[in-house]
Protein backbone atom coordinates (compact mmCIF):
# COMPACT_ATOMS: atom_id res chain seq x y z
CA UNK A 1 0.00 0.00 0.00
CA UNK A 2 1.22 3.03 -0.81
CA UNK A 3 -0.45 6.65 -0.93
CA UNK A 4 -3.54 5.38 0.18
CA UNK A 5 -3.71 2.54 -3.37
CA UNK A 6 -2.62 -0.87 -3.18
CA UNK A 7 -0.36 -2.46 -5.59
CA UNK A 8 -1.13 -5.84 -7.49
CA UNK A 9 -5.19 -5.25 -7.71
CA UNK A 10 -6.54 -4.97 -11.47
CA UNK A 11 -8.90 -2.51 -11.08
CA UNK A 12 -11.08 0.02 -9.32
CA UNK A 13 -13.68 -2.60 -8.78
CA UNK A 14 -10.76 -5.20 -7.37
CA UNK A 15 -10.06 -2.42 -5.02
CA UNK A 16 -13.45 -1.45 -3.64
CA UNK A 17 -13.66 -5.65 -3.31
CA UNK A 18 -10.95 -5.53 -1.21
CA UNK A 19 -11.96 -2.83 0.86
CA UNK A 20 -15.12 -4.12 1.67
CA UNK A 21 -13.29 -7.45 2.42
CA UNK A 22 -11.35 -5.55 5.05
CA UNK A 23 -13.90 -3.58 6.26
CA UNK A 24 -16.07 -7.01 7.28
CA UNK A 25 -13.32 -8.75 8.52
CA UNK A 26 -12.12 -6.49 10.75
CA UNK A 27 -16.17 -4.67 11.82
CA UNK A 28 -15.03 -1.43 9.54
CA UNK A 29 -16.92 1.04 8.05
CA UNK A 30 -14.35 2.80 5.63
CA UNK A 31 -15.44 3.63 1.95
CA UNK A 32 -13.49 3.26 -1.10
CA UNK A 33 -14.59 6.28 -2.58
CA UNK A 34 -12.03 8.25 -1.62
CA UNK A 35 -9.31 5.74 -2.46
CA UNK A 36 -8.25 6.79 -6.22
CA UNK A 37 -6.69 3.04 -8.13
CA UNK A 38 -3.37 3.66 -9.15
CA UNK A 39 -1.92 0.82 -10.84
CA UNK A 40 1.46 -1.04 -10.28
CA UNK A 41 3.31 0.56 -12.73
CA UNK A 42 2.08 4.48 -11.52
CA UNK A 43 2.89 3.89 -8.12
CA UNK A 44 6.74 2.78 -8.75
CA UNK A 45 6.67 5.59 -11.46
CA UNK A 46 6.07 7.49 -8.38
CA UNK A 47 8.21 5.76 -6.11
CA UNK A 48 10.92 6.56 -8.61
CA UNK A 49 10.32 9.91 -8.37
CA UNK A 50 10.90 9.97 -4.39
CA UNK A 51 14.27 8.38 -4.60
CA UNK A 52 15.23 10.74 -7.77
CA UNK A 53 14.36 13.61 -5.09
CA UNK A 54 16.10 11.95 -2.26
CA UNK A 55 19.34 11.94 -3.79
CA UNK A 56 18.97 15.34 -5.35
CA UNK A 57 18.77 15.94 -1.71
CA UNK A 58 21.51 13.71 -0.29
CA UNK A 59 23.82 15.10 -2.79
CA UNK A 60 23.09 18.86 -2.25
CA UNK A 61 24.26 18.06 0.80
CA UNK A 62 27.54 16.92 0.17
CA UNK A 63 28.09 19.47 -2.05
CA UNK A 64 27.27 22.47 0.82
CA UNK A 65 29.90 21.02 3.64
CA UNK A 66 32.48 22.78 1.63
CA UNK A 67 30.98 25.99 2.09
CA UNK A 68 30.62 25.16 5.95
CA UNK A 69 34.23 24.11 5.73
CA UNK A 70 35.65 27.10 4.43
CA UNK A 71 33.23 28.98 7.06
CA UNK A 72 34.63 27.41 9.85
CA UNK A 73 38.18 27.38 9.36
CA UNK A 74 37.70 31.25 8.25
CA UNK A 75 35.65 32.09 11.75
CA UNK A 76 38.26 29.86 13.52
CA UNK A 77 40.95 31.73 12.30
CA UNK A 78 38.95 34.87 12.77
CA UNK A 79 38.37 34.05 16.66
CA UNK A 80 41.86 33.08 17.40
CA UNK A 81 43.50 36.59 15.38
CA UNK A 82 40.86 39.26 17.15
CA UNK A 83 44.00 41.25 18.60
CA UNK A 84 45.75 40.94 15.58
CA UNK A 85 45.64 42.27 12.24
CA UNK A 86 43.17 40.42 9.73
CA UNK A 87 44.17 40.22 6.35
CA UNK A 88 41.92 37.97 4.13
CA UNK A 89 44.69 36.56 2.42
CA UNK A 90 45.43 35.33 5.90
CA UNK A 91 41.92 33.50 5.90
CA UNK A 92 42.17 32.53 2.77
CA UNK A 93 45.52 30.85 3.60
CA UNK A 94 44.00 29.09 6.70
CA UNK A 95 41.10 27.92 5.21
CA UNK A 96 42.78 26.75 1.68
CA UNK A 97 40.71 28.24 -0.34
CA UNK A 98 40.60 31.44 -2.84
CA UNK A 99 39.06 34.86 -1.73
CA UNK A 100 36.30 34.17 -4.05
CA UNK A 101 34.76 31.29 -2.48
CA UNK A 102 35.96 32.39 1.15
CA UNK A 103 33.26 34.98 0.40
CA UNK A 104 30.77 33.13 -1.11
CA UNK A 105 30.91 30.74 1.68
CA UNK A 106 30.54 33.20 4.17
CA UNK A 107 27.51 34.98 2.03
CA UNK A 108 25.64 31.92 1.80
CA UNK A 109 26.38 30.60 5.54
CA UNK A 110 26.45 33.63 7.34
CA UNK A 111 24.33 36.39 5.49
CA UNK A 112 27.20 38.78 6.05
CA UNK A 113 30.38 39.44 4.11
CA UNK A 114 34.01 38.78 5.85
CA UNK A 115 34.99 41.89 6.69
CA UNK A 116 31.63 42.61 9.09
CA UNK A 117 31.42 39.12 10.38
CA UNK A 118 35.39 40.11 11.86
CA UNK A 119 33.54 43.68 13.07
CA UNK A 120 31.01 42.16 14.63
CA UNK A 121 33.24 39.47 16.40
CA UNK A 122 35.44 42.29 17.93
CA UNK A 123 32.96 44.31 18.90
CA UNK A 124 31.37 41.22 20.74
CA UNK A 125 35.32 40.35 22.33
CA UNK A 126 35.24 44.00 23.13
CA UNK A 127 32.04 44.09 24.86
CA UNK A 128 32.93 41.24 26.72
CA UNK A 129 36.59 42.74 28.26
CA UNK A 130 34.68 46.02 28.54
CA UNK A 131 31.96 43.94 31.20
CA UNK A 132 35.07 43.06 33.48
CA UNK A 133 35.75 46.44 34.23
CA UNK A 134 39.37 45.70 33.78
CA UNK A 135 40.83 47.82 30.90
CA UNK A 136 39.88 51.25 30.21
CA UNK A 137 38.12 51.23 26.62
CA UNK A 138 41.15 52.61 24.87
CA UNK A 139 42.84 49.58 26.31
CA UNK A 140 40.42 47.53 25.42
CA UNK A 141 39.58 48.98 21.65
CA UNK A 142 43.58 47.73 20.68
CA UNK A 143 43.22 44.65 22.32
CA UNK A 144 39.81 44.06 20.36
CA UNK A 145 42.03 44.53 17.07
CA UNK A 146 41.31 48.36 16.44
CA UNK A 147 44.06 50.30 15.74
CA UNK A 148 42.03 53.43 15.73
CA UNK A 149 40.43 54.35 19.56
CA UNK A 150 37.31 56.66 17.59
CA UNK A 151 36.73 54.88 14.80
CA UNK A 152 35.85 52.10 17.69
CA UNK A 153 33.97 54.22 19.31
CA UNK A 154 31.97 55.40 16.41
CA UNK A 155 31.41 51.63 15.52
CA UNK A 156 30.49 50.74 18.90
CA UNK A 157 27.88 53.58 19.37
CA UNK A 158 26.46 52.77 16.02
CA UNK A 159 25.92 49.09 16.91
CA UNK A 160 24.98 49.40 20.56
CA UNK A 161 23.63 52.12 20.45
CA UNK A 162 25.50 54.14 23.22
CA UNK A 163 29.10 54.85 23.58
CA UNK A 164 31.28 52.41 25.24
CA UNK A 165 32.13 54.95 28.40
CA UNK A 166 28.20 55.28 28.75
CA UNK A 167 27.08 51.43 28.30
CA UNK A 168 29.86 50.01 31.09
CA UNK A 169 31.44 53.67 32.37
Amino acid sequence: MMFGQITGLKDKTSLEEFVDKINHSHNLKCTPKGIKYRSERQINAAAGLLEICTNYILLKEMIIPDNSRITRLAKEYVNENLSSEIKISDICEYADTSRTKLYEAFKSDCNMGVAEYIRKKRLEYACSMLKSGELSVAEVSEKAGFSDYNYFSRLFKKHYGVSPHKKFG
